[in-house]
């Protein structure tokens, strides 16, 4: 089994990270909260991996820490959670905010996630519970909307994903629009 795997960042898109290790470019599934925390292009990445062996396919997932993977592997231990699935959720809800809405019994929340519906939301609360007392878990505050709203607004300025995050990031803000100035001055505008 592949435990993790570390190499230069040579590119990305949408939800894939390529990784070179040792002269091959390793492409390797992640969710946007991985994606916000891999460094800038040719600069070294450790990634957590998880490889989903199929009977034609080999798929790499990775993940920015240990818990990430936890919760990757917990969502895929649910009847009718596929990976897509899982890394869907793990895309809007880090590990934290995952174990808290499945503790506090939010469907809504797990029903938000493209590919998952009122049964598959239950079905993830119920098998899961138990799991998600055990786990680390947050409150969620108004922040996290906040930089989500200014990474987006930062994408449709042409800046990447990966770029816009790490402007975010580094500064602080009670409003989306002081989040920006902060962040554009970071980033040269």
């Amino acid at each position: 089994m592949v435990e993790y795997i570390k190499g230069r960042l040579k590119g990305f898109n949408d939800s894939t990270a390529v990784l070179e290790v040792g002269g091959f470019g390793l492409a390797v599934r992640v969710s946007n909260n991985t994606i916000d925390r891999l460094p800038s292009l040719d600069e070294e990445a450790f990634l957590y991996i998880y490889a989903e062996i199929r009977e034609n396919d080999i798929t790499l997932y990775g993940f920015a820490d240990e818990e990430e993977r936890w919760a990757f592997l917990d969502l895929i231990s649910v009847n009718g959670v596929g990976p897509k699935i899982a890394l869907n959720i793990l895309s809007r809800y880090n590990y934290e905010e995952l174990y808290m809405y499945i503790s506090s019994k939010n469907t809504a929340a797990l029903e938000s996630i493209p590919g998952v519906g009122k049964k598959t939301a239950s079905r993830i609360i119920t098998e899961l519970e138990d799991k998600a007392r055990k786990r680390p878990q947050a409150v969620v505050t108004a922040n996290r909307d906040i930089e989500e709203e200014a990474i987006a607004a930062l994408m449709g300025l042409g800046y990447t994903r990966i770029e816009a995050a790490s402007a975010v990031g580094r500064v602080s803000g009670s409003s989306v629009e002081a989040v920006l100035v902060e962040a554009l001055k970071i980033l040269g505008r």
